[in-house]
């Protein structure tokens, strides 16, 4: 052990992800129940998805390689944090407190792995923009080799970012006056431990509010050049008489549109619960705002929430449009490859 702790009773001293043994039943309940089929059918999913992005037809291109990136990552999230939360709450064993690597190892990642998935997901919107906005530069600023350097150069910034996280922690030995146990906490004397209140709302930045806002502001310019191109089309039809606007026209105009509502809104549901959990629990005045025995009424279900974003991705793309669909039936059943279309 490299620290000893006295416990303070004060909400704010309360860790992002905490560490306490006891869980309650309805706490066991609830992650047995809703977080064992997010990871098994989310690690499922995300192999599909990584499966069709590889070898579908559109495996050759940039958004192709930003999503089998954003599959791994999402993998990664549920094989590692949302792995340790489980078996937290489900076996009451707190693997972090095992060691000083398991300390740092899932401590860092319960930061990184979550916010490389959003600016992964930043990166494809933003694709996505440009090719709309720039199509005839799209083999300039949307080809394969860009989206690896970006993922490579977005995953380094991130690692650097987060560098004082995994510096410090480690596994320290917290006592009261009848008992005493080890937990993986910020170390004393640390850089993270000093600003810990600043380094919170830095990751809300990070994990939620930047990549939304791109998100979102990305979506709006795609969903008016498509607005501007389907007008564009209905006055060139209705010029040469043709009352009925392309079927193309409207299809796309109705994907697009779906793509955003679903994406960003599943993004918004699924994350923000717990990005302001955090940030009033890692307030000076949380005591005032919430009790601290009611904390883990709200930090189970929005931890839940949170790893469902990360295991709902392969339902989107299914749902979102048929090209993915008709790609990922073509490789369960390579017969029916010659009879898909793009």
């Amino acid at each position: 052990m490299i620290e000893i702790q006295p416990f303070s009773g004060n909400i704010s001293d309360i860790e992002h992800y905490g560490s306490s043994r006891e869980k309650g039943l309805w706490q066991t309940l609830i992650v047995a129940i809703f977080l064992s089929p997010i990871i098994v059918l989310g690690v499922l999913g995300n192999i599909f998805s990584l499966l069709v992005w590889v070898k579908g037809r559109r495996r050759k291109t940039s958004t192709a390689r930003y999503l089998s990136t954003l599959a791994i990552a999402d993998i990664i999230v549920l094989l590692t944090t949302a792995l340790e939360f489980w078996i937290t709450y489900v076996f009451h064993i707190d693997v972090k407190a095992e060691g000083t690597f398991l300390c740092k190892f899932f401590y860092f990642m319960a930061f990184f792995t979550p916010s490389l998935s959003a600016w992964i997901l930043v990166a494809v919107t933003i694709e996505r923009a440009l090719s709309v906005w720039i199509p005839h530069k799209i083999n300039v600023a949307c080809r394969p080799i860009t989206a690896l350097v970006v993922s490579g150069v977005v995953c380094f910034i991130l690692c650097l970012l987060y560098l004082p996280v995994l510096m410090g922690v480690d596994v320290v030995s917290i006592f009261t006056s009848t008992k005493a146990w080890n937990e993986c906490r910020p170390l004393t004397d640390t850089i993270y431990r000093k600003n810990l209140y600043e380094w919170f709302y830095i990751d809300l930045c990070l994990f939620f509010i930047v990549p939304f806002l791109l998100m979102l502001v990305c979506n709006i310019f795609i969903l008016a050049k498509v607005v501007c191109l389907a007008q564009k089309r209905s006055s060139s039809l209705h010029a040469q008489r043709q009352n009925k606007p392309s079927g193309k026209s409207k299809k796309m105009l109705k994907t697009v549109t779906r793509r955003i509502v679903i994406l960003t809104v599943t993004f918004i549901v699924c994350n923000a619960p717990l990005s302001i959990l955090n940030v009033i629990v890692s307030s000076p005045d949380a005591d005032d705002i919430i009790d601290a025995e009611h904390v883990q009424y709200y930090r189970i279900p929005f931890h839940v929430m949170m790893y469902a974003n990360n295991g709902v991705n392969f339902l989107l793309y299914c749902l979102i449009g048929s090209g993915f669909r008709k790609d990922f039936m073509g490789i369960i059943r390579p017969s029916s490859r010659t009879s898909t279309t793009r």
